[in-house]
């Protein structure tokens, strides 16, 4: 039970700045974690190795991207930082019981109630939580999780409400409407039909403050997504080299882009060079341009694993919570770039690797990718 509250828990134990901030000792000790996972995975008599083709195929991709990588210090970055997240994937499938699912999801709902609680008390963009827009979306996913622990559930849900609301995060406001109108619908199950008041008023208080700069905020996207979308039709094949987005965007930024302040210089051929743009803000066009169609293919492979798997069966209220909280993890990811950190990185996998599990009960699924059964899921290891 503590393997996966250890790992999110990681972004806490580097405290200045908390999400986004500090990457290299958040994945030195990421890399122990996974040293120590593997090992419990060795001792094991039988390991299960789910999706794997899926996500053999998106590792694949992304090896092949060093073929145009200009930096392969960032590549090999971005490369341990994919291997870390798949190996925490496949450690909390083995590792993880169902019968200790629910004492998991508490601590999980702590976690977000922490983080929540510096930004309310202690707020500052670059200050106590880094980037508080990757605060915001890095909290997203606890609030299915709080809520189906209700009544008492609902505490650490309030604050971690709360938090999202001061990060004024439009990606994480975005998701979280979408999240409460699961809710309110009762779509997913997770939301007693005496508190449906309560996520409807918090939506309407959160269209109301996505107004708020929301303008400026898709002018600046646009922008990126449009001159991402040319580096794309320059590398369609292998890409530019995972974690080198950062190295080639200045290439493609034109005279007149809209820019934040203190991101743009203009170079001698009155090119605006964004110097702070390390994402186009969208993790799965970051994924496409910088890992190419194979990459992005495997992580899309890998996610219709996850959603056939709950949708071909009668899963149970905690899977499906947990899909809720994924489906808000993807929501934000569509709009900024929680899977280009390690603390992003780390819930993603993680959830996925607890949503596995949880939907474990009345199973018979070929575990590598395939239906029916046709290749092996299990591996014996010893």
């Amino acid at each position: 039970m503590i393997f996966p509250l250890l790992a999110v828990t990681s972004l806490l134990l580097f405290y200045t700045p908390l999400v986004n901030g500090y990457e290299l000792p958040k994945l030195l000790f990421l890399g122990l974690l996974v040293i120590f996972g593997l090992g419990y995975l060795l001792e094991s008599k039988k390991v299960s190795l789910p999706c794997l083709y899926p996500i053999a195929l998106f590792f694949a991709g992304s090896v092949l991207s060093a073929w145009g990588a200009l930096n392969h210090y960032e590549l090999v970055l971005a490369l341990s930082l994919d291997l870390m997240g798949i190996s925490l994937f496949w450690i909390v499938v083995n590792a993880v019981k169902p019968m200790a699912m629910e004492g998991i999801l508490w601590g999980l709902s702590v976690i977000g109630a922490t983080i929540a609680l510096v930004l309310i008390f202690l707020p500052g963009d670059q200050g106590s939580v880094g980037n508080s827009a990757l605060a915001g979306i890095f909290m997203v996913p606890f609030i299915p999780i709080a809520v189906y622990l209700a009544p008492w559930g609902l505490i650490p849900a309030a604050i971690i409400g709360i938090g999202i609301y001061v990060t004024n995060s439009h990606a994480a406001f975005l998701a979280l409407l979408v999240i409460m109108a699961v809710m309110i619908w009762r779509t997913v199950p997770v939301c007693p039909k005496t508190i449906a008041i309560i996520p409807t008023v918090f939506a309407c208080l959160l269209v109301l403050k996505m107004g708020i700069g929301a303008d400026l905020s898709i002018r600046y996207r646009l922008d990126w997504w449009r001159n991402t979308a040319h580096m794309v039709v320059d590398h369609p094949v292998f890409g530019i080299g995972r974690g080198n987005y950062v190295v080639v965007y200045p290439q493609y930024a034109i005279l007149g882009d809209r820019v934040m302040q203190g991101q743009a210089n203009v170079n001698r051929v009155g090119q605006t060079i964004k110097t702070a743009i390390h994402s186009p803000h969208n993790d799965y066009l970051q994924l496409l341009v910088e890992a190419g169609p194979i990459g992005l293919a495997g992580f899309l492979w890998f996610l219709w694993m996850m959603v056939d798997r709950l949708k071909w069966r009668t899963v149970s209220k905690t899977a499906k919570t947990l899909a809720l909280s994924m489906l808000g993890f993807l929501v934000t990811a569509a709009f900024h770039f929680p899977l280009q950190t390690a603390s992003g990185m780390t819930l993603f996998w993680v959830l996925n690797g607890l949503l596995w599990v949880a939907s474990e009960k009345n199973i018979d699924t070929d575990a590598t990718g395939f239906p029916g059964g046709i290749f092996p899921g299990e591996l014996d290891a010893g």
